[in-house]
């Protein structure tokens, strides 16, 4: 059917070219490429499932998007809760640009998820891995390092050396997720 196949390519298009706008102006408010990434793609996939132009979407068409996502059974609560994350603040930019009159994602909640006990290193866990490093010194200094400081494994691997200063015993590291020196 000609007619079914025009308003798929209306509404698809559409919502391209805010998508596209809502990505642009994101990348000018400093958002990384990779976010700006993750939340385009939650959000294309959202509408291309829910199959309407993003004025008309409610929220019906929420709740039904993540009904078909959990009865899939290839999804966590977490992973439910990351895709609302994603794909809300689009909503809210539509709001706020007057786009939309109103977000269908107000008074969708937050899912609940179990909560993990982290795991701790003992102090026997401690000794056995400084144990194994104790022929390469080098290793050792990283074990060390990272259990002193608690700075992240990315982090180190990107530190460089003028970030260390060996007379105040300090280090500058820049937190890639936060984007903060400290």
């Amino acid at each position: 059917n000609t007619e079914i196949v025009s308003n798929y390519d209306d509404y698809y298009s559409t919502n391209e070219l805010y998508l596209k706008k809502y990505s642009l102006e994101k990348r000018v408010q400093g958002m990384s490429e990779k976010t700006i990434y993750q939340y385009s793609y939650s959000t294309r996939k959202f509408l291309n499932t829910i199959q309407k132009d993003f004025h008309n979407i409610n929220k019906d068409d929420v709740t039904y998007y993540f009904a078909i996502l959990l009865k899939s059974g290839k999804v966590s609560n977490t992973s439910l809760d990351n895709t609302r994350r994603f794909i809300s603040p689009f909503f809210v930019w539509c709001l706020e640009n007057d786009y939309i009159e109103k977000n269908p994602f107000k008074g969708i909640k937050r899912i609940k998820q179990e909560k993990k006990i982290k795991e701790i290193l003992t102090d026997k866990d401690i000794v056995l891995l400084k144990d194994i490093c104790k022929d390469n010194i080098r290793n050792l200094a990283l074990i060390d390092l990272l259990l002193s400081t608690g700075i992240r494994v990315s982090e180190l691997t990107n530190l460089k050396i003028e970030q260390i200063d060996l007379n105040s015993g300090e280090i500058i590291i820049y937190g890639k997720k936060t984007r903060v020196w400290r």
